[in-house]
């Protein structure tokens, strides 16, 4: 183990335990952008940070990573805006030592129907990283899940119509997900194939099997 990641692993375990109660406060009732969803947001950032050499600072990257839906269970729509006032006027000393407003700018320009300029390469990172990797199945899984968990009066007809229409309006090669160059620098080939297949599924091609523990898999071409 490098030093560099000796020193990652330190400032994780630090700032976990300072955050630990607005995580928990925040994240326990989600379960598409629950404390999972946000911990790997945050080890695929400081992976492409490594990757693409960008140096930037790891505290800034990991608050970001860790609070950036902090409310999604509160409200789909303003989440990125009560994430970023939050920081702002938060006196927490966690965010003592960092530039507090490029890490609220990361939380509030973060989605993917974002369209303006990133206000620095942490926004355009923590929106990159907060992609996932291109693979349907899991995009599929995770619309599933929030589907189910913000609509539980959905039956299965009108939650599999609400994912194929999310699917579409988001994820096809005409979508509105926004794809910074830096996301797209490290899945360009994966990028190319997953769009293909949301084609595929979109166009009734690819087979849903939606599993007894709900687990959904996508069946080859048919």
């Amino acid at each position: 183990m490098s030093e560099r990641e000796k020193i990652t692993i330190v400032i994780i375990s630090e700032l976990l335990k300072e955050l630990k109660p607005i995580l928990e406060r925040r994240y326990c009732s989600s379960v598409g952008h629950g404390i999972k969803h946000v911990t790997d947001v945050m080890y695929r950032a400081l992976r492409y940070n490594e990757i693409l050499k960008l140096n930037l600072d790891k505290k800034e990257i990991i608050l970001a990573s860790l609070l950036h839906d902090m409310y999604s269970g509160s409200s789909r729509k303003t989440h990125h805006i009560l994430g970023h006032d939050y920081v702002m006027h938060s006196l927490h000393e966690v965010f003592d030592g960092i530039d507090k407003e490029r890490v609220a700018k990361a939380i509030l320009e973060h989605r993917a129907s974002y369209t303006g300029e990133y206000s620095s390469l942490l926004s355009e990172l923590i929106s990159s990283a907060d992609r996932g990797e291109p693979n349907l199945n899991d995009i599929v899984n995770r619309c599933y899940i929030s589907t189910k968990e913000f609509h539980p009066e959905y039956n299965v007809d009108e939650i599999n119509n609400a994912v194929k229409k999310h699917i579409g309006e988001k994820f096809t090669r005409n979508g509105y997900a926004k794809y910074p160059d830096i996301y797209i620098k490290i899945n360009k080939k994966k990028l190319d194939v997953f769009h293909d297949e949301a084609d595929e599924f979109l166009n009734g091609e690819r087979l849903v099997i939606i599993e007894d523990n709900g687990t959904i898999i996508l069946l080859g071409s048919l």
